[in-house]
Parts: C-alpha cells; structure tokens; sequence
C-alpha cells in the first residue's frame, strides 16, 4: 500500500466528521494513538469557561460546536453604594452594532434630553444634583426685585407696594418714607416729634400734659411749648401778667357779669 502524505490527503469539512468513528492520529514518547474527534472537540471546548458575570454554554452537537457566552448580571457583585454620575453601564449601540458602554450621567442624559444634573439657583435648592432630585424654595429670600402676591405670609424686609396686612414691621436703618395717604390710623404708638400740617383736623381728641383735671386752661408758652394751667376755683377770674395767664380771685369794682335789660 503506498504512504499518503497529509498535504495530498482528502479533505474533510467538520459537519462530516463523526464524534466517535472519526479519528486524529496521536503521537507520544513512546506510542503511536488515535483520539476520536469528539474527544478532541471536548477537550478543546473544555477550556472555554464564563467569567465574572458571564454564563457559557458549549455545544458539542457533531459539526456545530458554538459556545455562547451570554451576560449574566445576577452573578456580577452588588454596588454597595449609592450610585453616581461616573458610574458606567454596558449598553447595545443599535448604530454600530456592538456593545459599548456608557457612564450612568451619559444615560440618564439620552434618557432626560440631555439633563444630567440639576443645580440650585438663586433662592433655589436642589439635593441630590443628579437622581430623584428635590427642588426647594429656601426660607429666606434675597436679591429679589420684585414679588408680587395676593397671599403673602411672613416677614417681609424691603420696598413695599400694594396691600399690606398683618403685624406690621418695624422699620430700621433709615426713615420711613413719606405716607401720602392713610385711611385711618386706628391706633399709633408714642409720637416723639413732628407736625400736623395745615389743614390737619384733630377731631375729639383727648390730650394729656401732666395731671389733667376739668377745667384746665392749655397756654402756649415763651418756647411754643402747650402748657397747663391748672382749674381755679369757682368765680375766679382769668388774668395775665408778663404773658402768663393765671386764675385770680375778682377784686372790688371789677366787672364779673352783665345783666341783660
């Protein structure tokens, strides 16, 4: 029988070979062997192994012999911690064709048009930055140039116009501005200084300069100061001397009445 050698030997495809009738020729040291291909289909296979977070799964079907290795992200370790914008994902780019990955800020942006974190402005406060973030109005306001409200409730510091209602403030720092118009001023405090205007109308008003008493006589003084004059005794009559008014006691020939007739 003449020798073939394997360059001029038939070739074979691998859907033809058979697991157990077809063989490879083996040599060792010291022998001469056959290994049935599907022994040699196993031990080659046998070497494919899932790593972390990844299942594989070989196929020793005679002629197919695919192994699939598929992501398996039960087996992948847990965070552990809150996650954050520099995190990344693996994702399928449906452009390329392949898989990829991306940071979680890069995701959440594709997924928000293009929002990838939320800062506070002014009077503003936002927390977390990126993730279910909470917007909230802080309590004390500033730098506001106007506000306008129908229901305003709390202290309010600064120009005012339109409504006011409540507890009044008290004004610091400088003076208050002109009022050029007040329906009434059901109750004021201690006026220290100033003056009521011409044309100012005091009606029914009660005054107090000392120990007031019925029948008191208010005088203005040398300084524009009123002053009290305090009620004299039944029939006296009022006189002045230097300016001053007093309370004198009718002297004889002094006219104190006239009789009509």
């Amino acid at each position: 029988m003449a020798t073939t050698t394997v360059p001029d030997m038939t070739a074979r495809s691998s859907a033809a070979l058979s697991a157990a009738n077809d063989f490879f020729y083996l040599t060792t040291t010291t022998t001469d062997e056959r290994l049935s291909a599907g022994l040699l289909r196993d031990y080659n296979m046998a070497g494919i192994k899932g790593g972390t977070g990844l299942d594989a799964t070989v196929d020793t079907t005679s002629g197919v012999n695919d192994t699939t290795l598929d992501l398996n992200i039960t087996g992948l370790p847990a965070l552990g911690a809150t996650t954050d914008a520099a995190d990344q994902v693996a994702l399928y780019d449906a452009d390329a064709g392949s898989i990829k990955k991306a940071t979680i800020a890069e995701v959440v942006g594709a997924a928000t048009s293009a929002v990838t974190s939320v800062t506070g402005g002014t009077n503003l406060t936002a927390s977390p930055t990126t993730g279910a973030t909470v917007v909230n109005l802080d309590a004390t306001l500033t730098g506001l140039t106007s506000v306008t409200s129908t229901d305003f409730v709390g202290d309010l510091t600064g120009d005012v116009t339109g409504n006011v209602s409540g507890t009044a403030a008290t004004v610091t720092g400088a003076t208050q501005a002109a009022i050029t118009s007040a329906a009434n001023l059901a109750t004021i405090g201690t006026v220290t200084s100033g003056t009521l205007s011409t044309g100012a109308v005091v009606a029914g008003v009660t005054m107090t300069l000392g120990s007031d008493a019925e029948g008191d006589v208010y005088y203005r003084n040398a300084s524009g100061v009123l002053t009290r004059l305090a009620v004299g005794t039944d029939a006296d009559v009022l006189t002045l001397a230097s300016g001053i008014p007093s309370w004198a006691t009718p002297t004889t020939g002094d006219l104190t009445a006239v009789l009509a007739g």
